[in-house]
């Protein structure tokens, strides 16, 4: 559904056809807040899944992330044409590395202040394959033929989202807290759909870290 789409569903339900009983722009608010609750409930929604090419100059050990990255989404990190780089939180990256001391191939990267950092640090340009999850897109400032961001199967609820918020705006409690039931069952329910484990998913037995492909092994001892 498009923003349009969704605006006269929200009339229709609650039979407010004119501006003056429902302005448009007050749809607009609770529609933004339905996606952004709806979103905040699952902090790796696959259809957010996305891959970046980045790439290093050598001699610094940072990579800026992509604007719609999602930093605490990111996943994997990969040098185009060799191995996947090792993940190691970035305070563990300090204690075993300096900045000004160049290594040959990075065998690891952390995370930190919207920055990837590659350890040791490089001495050569290289490009990398970035996977992780993006931010959601502010869709609804988009206009009036703008798609919903997401999944398909959640647009309704940003209906019924709505719904519930005019309602609450006319004191009806009854209403409001039937379509917020409506929105908190269907986003249950299509959450289980959207998220249920992939038959190839691996299972992860231990949160340890593992040596990386730089010919150095570090062992880090985690809680």
């Amino acid at each position: 559904m498009n923003l349009t789409e969704i605006r006269s569903t929200v009339r229709a339900h609650l039979d407010l056809p004119d501006e003056d009983d429902l302005p448009t722009a007050l749809i607009d608010v609770y529609v933004r807040e339905g996606f952004d609750r709806t979103m905040a409930f699952e902090s790796k929604w696959p259809f957010f899944e996305t891959t970046w090419e980045v790439s290093n100059g050598g001699g610094t050990p940072n990579i800026i992330l992509p604007a719609d990255a999602e930093q605490n989404g990111v996943m994997t990190l990969r040098e185009v044409g060799a191995y996947r780089l090792s993940a190691i939180p970035h305070d563990y990256a300090d204690d075993a590395f300096t900045t000004d001391a160049q290594g040959a191939r990075p065998g690891y990267f952390s995370v930190w202040g919207n920055n990837l950092y590659l350890w040791p640090v490089p001495d050569a340009a290289r490009t990398y394959t970035l996977r992780g999850y993006r931010k959601p897109t502010d869709w609804v400032s988009g206009g009036a033929t703008t798609e919903a961001d997401g999944d398909v199967r959640l647009h309704t609820l940003y209906v019924w989202y709505a719904c519930s918020m005019a309602y609450a705006q006319q004191e009806d409690e009854v209403l409001e807290a039937t379509y917020m039931t409506r929105w908190q069952q269907g986003l249950s329910n299509i959450h289980k759909q959207i998220t249920s484990p992939r038959g190839g998913a691996p299972t992860v037995l231990s949160k340890g870290l593992s040596g990386g492909n730089s010919g150095t092994t570090w062992n880090w001892n985690l809680p």
